[in-house]
């Protein structure tokens, strides 16, 4: 039982901080014990765990060095923004 203890938190070491950050900015207003954030901050919760892991992999090495600011601003340029086109009808009566 303690392998599999270790094993799990080795493949996810930075969970409890991560859990912890959506605390934090108050984006977990889910259930008292839940792991995902309401529907309605998927995307802003997004921003923040993408700028997060940006910067963390800036202190690694594996990505390059940018500004907290330079981070944000390239993660919210490139966030898909779902866009459905509209189709006009067309009248078939004969």
């Amino acid at each position: 039982m303690a392998t599999q203890q270790r094993t799990e938190q080795s493949r996810w070491p930075d969970l409890p901080r991560g859990m912890d950050l959506l605390n934090r900015q108050g984006l977990n207003k889910g259930t008292a014990a839940s792991l995902l954030p309401a529907l309605v901050d998927l995307r802003k919760v997004a921003v923040q765990i993408a700028i997060a892991v940006g910067l963390e992999a800036q202190k690694v090495g594996v990505a390059p060095a940018a500004t907290a600011e330079e981070v944000r601003q390239q993660v919210v340029s490139t966030q898909w923004t779902p866009a459905y086109p509209s189709f006009a009808t067309t009248d078939n009566k004969r």
